[in-house]
């Protein structure tokens, strides 16, 4: 998604818009939604082992 788009997923999402309303109106997936939104610090991602 373009910085834009996430801009405005975030603003929408804030306003207490659904993740599926907010991938409707920007014709994307719910969890392209989820991505976007999701917090950018690193915890959720695996290290190898």
């Amino acid at each position: 998604m373009t910085p834009e788009k996430i801009e405005a997923a975030m603003r929408l999402r804030n306003s207490g818009q659904s993740l599926a309303q907010i991938a409707s109106a920007l014709e994307v997936s719910k969890s392209t939604i989820h991505r976007a939104l999701a917090p950018s610090d690193g915890s959720r991602t695996q290290e190898a082992s």
